[in-house]
């Protein structure tokens, strides 16, 4: 804004004198943009990158040797990238999981609305997940649902969604039963054989808990579109019934719904 350019401005104009305000005002701009840049590189985040691109175009803007016509094309797109920033911000708030990184449950309500066939559906649910959260503590529970999430997304070949909880959906597009019951196979053999290191609760003392090392399994059921279940959503259902009848036959087992 033309105020900020201005007060900097001023500033550097009071505070070293001789010096030229606008190089010293693209020269803070490049502080803050530096500023974001490590922000974004901590955080990944999608708004301290936009910030970052935004506040080095701004600083460019304010140096001299440009045409008024180009400093005003180079603080358009600065304010473009602001608030393309802020959408792609906002979309990820509404449509991705916050803590695992996977599309969240109104992402999945989307997927299936287009879903178009053949496609085969899976419920996974993490085994025993609330003794494990009520033996090593809330925290150390986002961590195991972060790694399955990423076993999920790297072995199962489908999209993976976080559906809530402790549970996830598998989409299968364009597959029988007979391609994605393997992948599912696949992503609960992986789970099964990783150790997640968490660091158990502890209550009473200031001293930290040494990381532990934690078996975690899953349970999946599949469920494929058939004549009689031609919905989405009635496919889901089907999956979660067989998902049922996997923690039934002892848990970490994959049933397909017949």
């Amino acid at each position: 804004p033309a105020h900020v350019l201005v007060s900097v401005s001023r500033w550097f104009r009071d505070a070293l004198p001789g010096t030229d305000p606008l190089v010293g005002a693209a020269l803070v701009g490049a502080v803050a943009a530096l500023i974001c840049l490590l922000r974004w590189a901590l955080r990944a985040s999608i708004s301290e990158f936009a910030a970052t691109l935004a506040m080095l175009l701004l600083s460019a803007s304010w140096l001299r040797h440009w045409h008024p016509g180009q400093a005003n094309g180079l603080l358009l797109l600065a304010a473009l990238t602001v608030m393309a920033g802020v959408l792609l911000g906002s979309y990820r708030m509404a449509f991705i999981d916050a803590l695992t990184g996977l599309p969240n449950r109104r992402s999945l309500e989307e997927t299936l609305d287009r879903l178009t066939p053949p496609f085969v559906l899976a419920m996974v649910d993490v085994d025993h997940f609330k003794q494990f959260n009520d033996s090593y503590g809330h925290a150390a529970g986002d961590i195991v649902l972060r790694e399955v999430g990423k076993v999920l997304r790297r072995h199962s070949g489908a999209l993976a969604f976080r559906y809530g909880g402790e549970e996830f959906c598998l989409v299968y597009e364009g597959q029988a039963v007979t391609r994605s019951e393997p992948g599912c196979e696949r992503a609960r053999s992986a789970l099964e054989s990783q150790s997640i290191r968490v660091r158990p609760a502890q209550t009473g003392t200031r001293k930290l808990a040494k990381p532990k090392a934690v078996a975690v399994t899953a349970s999946f059921g599949l469920a494929a579109r058939s004549a009689s279940e031609k919905h989405p959503r009635d496919v889901l259902a089907s999956a979660d019934k067989a998902l049922y009848k996997a923690k039934g036959k002892g848990r970490n087992r994959v049933e397909v719904a017949r």
